[in-house]
């Protein structure tokens, strides 16, 4: 983040030091404003460096030194999916006063404007402990701050004053460091690369092992270390795996710190998996088998940082539906990113209560997996089969969502189609009907008086059952006729019709 004033531009000192450390990087140039990032933009990123320069207002608290309340806020989004943030400004606290971020976020007790006084630094504690001391030559005027821990933060770094001219802190979810000196002062490039090559290693993802759902313990949770092989619970940096090891199900109680870096659900594992408190995944979701209920995201929200892949098995929630719009299985990454769109059940028209509803999205290839009965000679539909079911009949407006990815290929005119008997009987809802997109999804949507099973199929041509009726040989019907047998058999027991027929 370069939010100097450009008098003078020390943007290349910071390029020029990532640069020989073979740091890839991106550049957002605020010019000198507060035109800073949303937590989206960030999302993709995991380490920030923030620097602001000579930059500062007159009077004091008028100026752009450091991320303004908007900033400050996606800045605070985005650490909670754990991230590490470094800043690097001298005027942040002049310009800005000691905001909630400061206190909250980088640690901050107090600071004490202009009364650095540096003429060199040491690093102190864990992290910077043994770096220096640093001969300090300003490129602008000294500015420097005295800044001081408060509790959950240490001190970074101490001047030959033996002031605190910088903090870090580490809560276990991110991780920030708060210089009130700049760091292009120091001296040479060898101390600044070494200062900053520092910071990386620090705020560096941390790579971890992979926790195996083993079943061994009494309880189902995810807090029992027996449960896992080798009798430890998943670390935030561990990737958990479910397969054919155990089909037990499993809680993610309350005990459970919450945080994973992914999760993989593999073929085999046919257990049910039950959020019981919030879940961040930092990385990647993957589900091909077994059954994952997400919680109402009013008792505790899931959030999936990296790719939410569900190629199988079901993802299950259960909301209260009564006079309003509710979206169901809609999974963000703790910001504002959609990682995942399932259904929306919107009672608003209707000013229906449909009590607690319970939405069941089954993922399934069309190959080996299918929604209807029929299997493989159904007409075409979307690669998810939905299961709405209300604890109070009414009426209400349903959407349903698939990825592009999901849907049949060729020529596709989605529409919501309902099973009104549970026998194969597939009928499109045409009251209210519409369909759009939403970024990479498909929906369909319609008015729904009865429940249970839905998907999304073809305007053209229904996903009915088979039956000798609807395979004809008509123009404007996709389906084709293309061989008939018919063997007559005098047997006892009657007659066996043999009937074929092939999809185009």
């Amino acid at each position: 983040m370069d939010d100097d004033d450009n008098a003078p531009n020390v943007q290349a000192t910071y390029t020029s030091a990532l640069n020989n450390l073979g740091v890839t990087y991106d550049i957002w140039d605020t010019n000198n404003s507060d035109n800073e990032p949303t937590a989206a933009q960030l999302a993709a990123y995991h380490t920030v460096i923030w620097f602001t320069g000579a930059e500062f207002g007159f009077p004091q608290g008028t100026g752009t030194a450091g991320p303004g309340a908007a900033g400050e806020s996606a800045l605070e989004s985005w650490l909670d999916t754990n991230k590490c943030l470094f800043i690097s400004s001298q005027d942040y606290h002049y310009d800005k006063g000691l905001t909630s971020f400061m206190s909250t976020y980088l640690g901050v007790a107090s600071v004490t404007d202009d009364s650095g006084n540096y003429t060199s630094v040491t690093g102190q504690g864990a992290v910077f402990g043994g770096l220096g001391p640093y001969a300090l030559t300003y490129p602008f005027s000294d500015f420097s701050d005295i800044v001081n821990p408060d509790g959950t933060a240490v001190t970074a770094f101490r001047g030959n004053n033996l002031n605190s001219g910088a903090v870090n802190k580490d809560n276990g979810v991110y991780r920030t460091t708060f210089w009130g000196f700049p760091w292009e002062a120091i001296s040479t490039a060898v101390n600044r690369e070494q200062a900053m090559q520092t910071v990386l290693d620090w705020c560096a993802p941390p790579t971890g092992g992979t926790a195996v759902w083993d079943g061994g313990g009494i309880t189902n949770d995810w807090s029992e270390a027996i449960n896992w092989v080798g009798d430890v619970v998943p670390q935030a940096t561990d990737t958990v795996l479910f397969d054919t090891t155990s089909t037990k199900d499993a809680l993610l109680d309350v005990t459970f710190p919450g945080t994973v870096a992914n999760i993989i659900i593999n073929s085999g594992y046919t257990g049910t998996i039950t959020m019981d408190r919030p879940f961040t995944v930092t990385g990647d979701y993957t589900q091909v088998d077994g059954v994952f209920v997400v919680s109402d995201p009013a008792t505790a929200v899931m959030t999936v940082g990296g790719n939410m892949t569900h190629t199988g098995g079901i993802l299950r929630q259960t909301q209260t539906v009564s006079g309003t719009a509710v979206p169901f299985l809609h999974i963000e990454d703790g910001a504002t990113v959609i990682k995942y769109r399932g259904a929306t059940l919107d009672a608003t028209p209707y000013s229906s209560n449909l009590g607690a509803v319970t939405v069941n999205i089954r993922a399934v290839d069309r190959v080996t997996q299918f929604c209807t009965n029929t299997g493989a000679m159904s007409g075409p539909y979307a690669g998810r089969c939905f299961d709405v079911t209300p604890t109070i009949p009414g009426t209400a407006m349903l959407r349903l969502y698939a990825l592009t990815s999901e849907l049949p290929g060729g020529t596709f005119n989605p529409a919501v189609y309902h099973d009104t008997t549970g026998m194969g009987n597939w009928v499109r809802l045409t009251t209210n009907a519409a369909t759009g997109t939403a970024g990479v999804y498909t929906y369909a949507e319609a008015e729904a008086a009865g429940f249970s099973p839905f998907l999304i199929g073809d305007v053209v041509e229904s996903p009915t059952a088979v039956t000798l009726t609807n395979l004809s040989t008509a123009n404007n019907n996709t389906v084709l006729l293309t061989a008939v047998f018919m063997l007559v058999l005098l047997m006892l027991t009657g007659i066996f019709i043999w009937a074929q027929r092939q999809v185009k």
